[in-house]
């Protein structure tokens, strides 16, 4: 691993000195660093003796710790970063590289290459884009941005989808200057395998994920005056071979969301809705699992979930989910306070004949968070946020008691530094 970095980081500068040469190149990265005090309540915080996990406290239940509360200071891999820009002299190809890195302590190194793509502009309306990009689906990012490396981001689980760079191929079209579409082919495949061991497989083979189309997303980018417009759409089918007759062996997933933004002199509007089936996989990641706090991952986004039915066969039952944030902010001089709440439901009622394998969260978050520029490139953030788990979640476990996931609160300050 330690070999691998100083490779790339050589490889990077050597790119970066190399490059001016040749064309335009614009180097440059940012330095982030979290300070949190996070309090975590005995409900989020209690363990459940059979798995080890954190499910909440049952319905007649009682808590036995005295819950969660600390600080801690990281460096978030999601905010630390080395990028390089570059652009032919006419400015018909672009590219970027982008490494970041960061964890939970000076002996974690998560990096990773982030971005990396090239953008030929085939003509003054068409642009074709290769390689690792943002996602073209859901593509806001709201508050809070404290605790990347311990808790949830860009409320994350509360109403906004993961915004994850997956290797695709994109199209810019712009129709006017106020008109864009985006057309996205991604990389349909996830890392885990989903499913390859819920399915029965024939006699002497195993379950494979084999998607052949790739997922799609569109996106119309419209800017109306004051306003920007963004609706969305993803759709992606994942197929599977070797599978038993008469068990599922595939998973439709389908998206739709719209982001709206407006600027009327020092008050800025922004927020987001969400909706989707089947958006709680691998490839539409919607939490993040919060350290210390209830069970999340794989149970945000309308997951889709396998059952038996009455003939022994495994079904995979459509997941939904419905989430919306809102955002507006307010500058003040050198500072800007934006305020934010965001709400997420995820629902799946697996085996249609009985309600206790019933899966249903209400998340809800709000905060503050307050943007500080002390100088050029240097800004402060203090930021507060308050996490609501459900008090009355239902898990897919057969007892069709509710749950008090209980609820958590995070307080502190990012340092930033942007170059």
């Amino acid at each position: 691993m330690k070999k691998f970095l100083i490779i790339m980081l050589a490889a990077f500068f050597c790119l970066a000195f190399a490059l001016p040469a040749m064309a335009k190149v614009r180097v440059g990265g940012m330095i982030t660093w979290d300070y949190q005090y996070r309090d975590i309540s005995s409900e989020a915080y209690t363990v459940d003796p059979a798995t080890s996990l954190r499910f909440g406290v049952p319905q007649g239940g009682s808590t036995v710790t005295d819950g969660w509360n600390g600080s801690t200071m990281r460096m978030p891999w999601g905010f630390n970063r080395f990028e390089a820009y570059y652009s032919s002299d006419d400015e018909a190809i672009k590219a970027k590289v982008q490494f970041r890195g960061g964890g939970a302590g000076a002996g974690t190194v998560d990096g990773r290459l982030y971005d990396a793509w090239v953008m030929w502009q085939i003509s003054p309306g068409f642009r074709l884009q290769i390689g690792r990009i943002a996602q073209t689906f859901s593509s806001a990012t709201p508050p809070p941005y404290q605790g990347h490396a311990l808790a949830h981001v860009f409320l994350i689980g509360f109403g906004n989808m993961h915004i994850s760079n997956r290797d695709q191929i994109k199209a810019h079209i712009n129709f006017s200057d106020a008109t864009r579409l985006e057309i996205a082919l991604v990389d349909p495949g996830t890392i885990n395998q989903e499913y390859t061991s819920d399915l029965p497989a024939i006699a002497g083979a195993n379950v494979d994920e084999e998607s052949i189309i790739p997922r799609i997303d569109l996106a119309l980018n419209l800017k109306l005056g004051n306003w920007t417009i963004e609706p969305a759409l993803t759709y992606l089918n994942q197929t599977y071979d070797q599978v038993a007759t008469g068990s599922d062996d595939d998973v439709t997933s389908f998206g739709a969301s719209i982001w709206l933004k407006a600027g009327f002199g020092n008050f800025i509007l922004q927020g987001e809705l969400n909706y989707g089936e089947n958006l709680g996989t691998g490839n539409y990641t919607s939490a993040l699992p919060f350290d210390r706090g209830p069970v999340q991952n794989g149970l945000m986004g309308g997951p889709p979930l396998p059952y038996v039915d009455s003939s022994g066969n495994v079904r995979i039952e459509d997941g939904e989910m419905l989430g919306f944030w809102i955002a507006p902010g307010f500058k003040m001089g050198a500072a800007t306070i934006f305020v934010y709440f965001g709400y997420e439901k995820s629902e799946n009622d697996l085996s249609p004949s009985t309600t206790t394998d019933d899966l249903s969260i209400t998340q809800m978050a709000y905060g503050i968070s307050v943007p500080i520029s002390i100088t050029k490139g240097f800004s402060i953030r203090p930021e507060f946020t308050y996490y609501d788990f459900d008090d009355s979640a239902k898990y897919p476990d057969g007892t069709n008691l509710s749950y008090d996931r209980g609820n958590a609160y995070s307080l502190g300050v990012q340092f930033m530094l942007v170059f």
